[in-house]
Order: C-alpha cells, then structure tokens, then sequence
C-alpha cells in the first residue's frame, strides 16, 4: 500500500506527532511525507518528499490573530496552483494532518482520504466547546482540510473515534524530575513582555523560551532560550509547572509528565478556546490576557493549585492499525 502522509508544519504539535506516528504507518505500507508550511522547531526523523505553502493565521505580539495580516498574507493563487499539482493520485491512501492543500487535492480527484489529528476532533460535538459557539469558525475548522473520514485526538475519549494524545518518545522515556523553576512556552508574547512579569516572582526560576532569542541568556531569575527541542524537553521534564499557549501537544505533554499546567488562548483562536475547556474539565488553570490582572491568577496557580498527572497510554501503534484496517475496509485496499 502506498500511503501518503501529510501534516501542517506550522508550529511544533503536528510534527511531534508525526515523529509517533509515520515510523507506525510504515509498518502497513510505503509511506511518503508532505508537509505544508515550514514554521516548527522540531525534526521529523523521516524524508520529506513535498512541501507545500499552508494557510494560516499571523498572530501579533500581545496574545492575539491579526486579522487583517492574516488576509494580507494569503497566497491564493498560489494555493490553487499547489492543489492542481499535488501528486495525490500516486497514492492509494491519504492520512491528512490538518494539511489544506492535500487534503483538497483528495476531493477534487477523489483520492481516499482520512484525516488524523487534533483538529479532526471537532468533528464530532461530543468535544468541549466554549459556552458560546462561534458558527463560523466551526465551519473553518471542520473544513479547512476536508476528508472522507475523521479520527480525532484529544484530551478523553470523547467518541470512539477520538483517540487520547500521542505523546512523543522523548517526553515518554525522560526522566522526571522536579526543580524550582517554571517553564513558559508562549509564542505570541515578546519574551520581554513576559520577562516584565515573572521577575518580581523570585521563589521561582523562570525558563522562558521564544523564537525571537537567537542566545540562552540569564539575569537574575529569568533564563531566555531560543526555541530548541532539546533544552525545551530537558527544562519541562525538570519544572514545577507549565505556563503555555492553549495548543494541545504541549499542555498535554505536561500533563503526562505530571506538572503543574497553567493554560493561555491566543485570542480570537478558536480552537484554542475549545481546547481550555477541555483543560478546565480536569483541573487546569485559564486566563485570558497577561494584563494588569494577571497577578492574581499566576499568585493562585503557583502557591495554591496542585499538580495533575494523566497517564496517557502509549498508543501510536494502535492508532496507525486502526485507522488502516479502517481504510482497508471502507476504500477496499490491500
């Protein structure tokens, strides 16, 4: 069988799970790798044959998509180009993760596709949503890489089609150990906005890892790393607590590991405010802005919330032979 793997490359969640999942999938067949975007700070391990573009939204510095950026940057045209070109039909599967121009190329041509991921979740209703639903972004969200068929990732079990997080190798086998700084992984604040915050909190450490420091720098209790796979993994398997995005491979990564998880949205994303419901629903502390509010929340979540530790089984196997006697059945693949 051959089987083509793709997956959005922006940011680090979807090929942390592709690093579990391929080396599975090549069990049952010849399996290629697509990509589209090129925005992460983590290697897959494995040959990437295609790249594409990917849409996405740009994000200003102070927790918020800018929409107008967002529009700007938009490259349709070329979008359309990279669907008519994509190879989709050498290949008698598609495993789509999130990734629009693969996934559109499969409609068109009517090439099997099923999607694989966390945002394949939200195809089913039985996923914690806000309070107040944005319609319009739960269309974007179930459309924006169409498939046949969806297998979701997520925090439960919410559907029998919805599998529990993937954790990566590297966070599963790591040593856990509990030292007295913090970690913060939040992209779409300066560091040294978040620099401003946490120095005044000096019972604790502070490791703070953004894409804009090119050098690992320390003053007083405050450490800035670039974004690196390795010094990140080390400084989360050795923290007291998590303070992230509401993505999903991070949070959930901290949770396996037992850590202290502290959770923000970026505004006016929507999936990130369904994920914080999920994360509310076992115990996870949200907010919504690092303003002049903040305090109160970090004040609570360092000296009064507990850790929470979810053992997540390992499951990439699992996943890869279910969704593929799936596609074996449904499409009549050998």
């Amino acid at each position: 069988m051959k089987i083509l793997y793709a997956f959005q490359g922006l940011g680090n969640g979807h090929i942390a799970r592709a690093r579990e999942l391929v080396p599975q999938f090549a069990k049952f067949g010849e399996v290629t790798c697509l990509v589209g975007g090129d925005n992460n700070q983590v290697g897959l391990n494995y040959p990437i044959r295609y790249r594409y573009q990917s849409l996405h939204f740009n994000y200003n510095d102070m927790g918020s998509i800018d929409i107008l950026k967002s529009i700007r940057s938009l490259k349709f045209v070329r979008f359309v180009k990279e669907i008519a070109s994509c190879p989709v039909k050498d290949f008698d599967l598609v495993i789509n993760d999130a990734e629009a121009v693969t996934a559109w190329a499969c409609a068109i041509n009517n090439v099997p596709c099923v999607s694989l991921g966390h945002g394949a979740a939200f195809n089913y209703p039985e996923v914690p949503r806000p309070p107040i639903r944005d319609l319009v972004a739960e269309i974007i969200l179930t459309n924006y890489a169409p498939a046949q068929y969806a297998f979701g990732i997520h925090l439960e079990k919410y559907n029998p089609n919805i599998f529990t997080p993937v954790i990566r190798s590297e966070i599963r086998n790591h040593a856990i150990t509990k030292r007295n700084h913090i970690t913060v992984y939040i992209a779409f604040y300066k560091a040294i906005y978040l620099e401003s915050f946490f120095v005044k909190y000096r019972d604790f450490d502070w490791h703070i890892f953004s894409k804009e420091i090119k050098h690992k720098t320390k003053k007083d209790n405050i450490s800035l790393y670039p974004i690196n796979n390795e010094d990140y993994i080390e400084s989360l398997a050795s923290c007291t607590g998590l303070f992230t995005g509401a993505g999903f491979e991070g949070p959930t990564e901290a949770l396996f590991l037992g850590k202290k998880l502290m959770v923000i949205p970026l505004i006016h994303q929507y999936e990130q405010y369904c994920n914080a419901e999920a994360f509310k629903k076992v115990g996870v502390r949200v907010v919504k802005k690092i303003d002049e509010n903040f305090d109160t929340d970090l004040n609570n979540w360092l000296y009064k919330d507990p850790s929470i530790k979810i053992d997540f089984p390992d499951n990439a196997y699992d996943i890869a032979e279910y969704v593929i006697t799936f596609a074996k059945n449904k499409f009549n693949l050998s």
